[in-house]
């Protein structure tokens, strides 16, 4: 099975942002990091492991009724462009790509943890797949990614404030609250309250789980200022989705889909993915027509 050094997780992302191990004892105190699901499991070590093969990865996906209708479900969607019915795993998995469904596993397994209960969860899980929808646009305009890993990337990028809302759902909503009080990030009212970030918690996760190092830089710096601060012996690959991921989220709070901006002053600048300021305003009325036409579709 094909495997590249973009699929294996990096063991140094946590331990590249400051007094590492408090950090680390510091989230672990605070947040009860689930399990990833068994199939998520499963499909993750055959996909990890050069000597696995497609027949596998299909056997193992056939077992799991509601992971397959997934699969299919993202494989039949507008974002593929399909105009006939994909219905069988092999073809789904071909259509798809391998990269994508080392990925699709863990944004499956992603979905099972926005509960979407209350407001802010409903919200958030908007905003995630806004900024996947949007992170794919940007990929595609800057050519500096393929579409659907960006698109994946962007879905998954803010793990860490799922499982924040899910473990310690009042405090977070006393934080989410101070930043719209106050006109603050979500950041800086996470680090007041909790002395760490979802930033931070995302990248303990994503070690944790041993996912791809892309999605690790992604939940990693999705919120940094510049990519400055990002590891600099890291393929250009994923330099540049950490980069997308990062125009897309700040797009999408500057539009609002799910959630919004707290700071109404901050001012776009998406100068390092090439785009001048003279395109924001038509790509984001792209990002918002896409959002409310597919949707529906590319949920998974």
């Amino acid at each position: 099975m094909p495997q590249n050094g973009r699929l294996k997780p990096s063991s140094d992302i946590i331990h590249s942002m400051g007094n590492n191990e408090k950090l680390e004892d510091i989230i672990l105190k605070t947040v009860d990091i689930p399990s990833i699901p068994a199939i998520a499991a499963k499909v993750l070590a055959i996909t990890n492991n050069d000597k696995s093969s497609i027949d596998e990865l299909e056997k193992i996906i056939s077992r799991d009724e509601a992971f397959a209708a997934r699969i299919l479900k993202v494989a039949n969607s507008p974002y593929f462009g399909r105009s006939r019915d994909i219905c069988s795993i092999s073809t789904a998995m071909m259509l798809i790509g391998f990269n994508n469904m080392h990925s699709l596993v863990v944004a499956s397994a992603l979905k099972d943890l926005y509960k979407k209960n209350t407001v802010y969860e409903k919200a958030l899980w908007e905003h995630s797949l806004g900024v996947s929808i949007a992170a794919s646009i940007l990929a595609y305009k800057t050519h500096l990614a393929p579409a659907e890993e960006a698109h994946i990337a962007g879905l998954v990028h803010d793990l860490g404030s799922s499982v924040l809302l899910n473990c310690i759902p009042n405090d977070y909503k006393a934080i989410t609250d101070k930043a719209y009080r106050d006109g603050i990030s979500i950041i800086k009212a996470e680090e007041e309250f909790l002395r760490f970030n979802h930033c931070e918690a995302g990248s303990l996760i994503a070690k944790k789980w041993r996912l791809p190092i892309t999605m690790e830089l992604v939940m990693a710096y999705h919120h940094k200022e510049t990519i400055d601060s990002l590891p600099k012996n890291r393929d250009e690959l994923d330099l540049n989705i950490c980069r997308i991921v990062k125009a897309a989220d700040e797009l999408c709070l500057d539009i609002g889909i799910g959630l919004k901006n707290p700071n109404t002053s901050a001012t776009l600048d998406l100068t390092d993915i090439g785009i001048a300021e003279s395109s924001i305003q038509d790509i984001k009325q792209e990002i918002e027509k896409s959002y409310l036409e597919h949707t529906s579709d590319i949920t998974i």
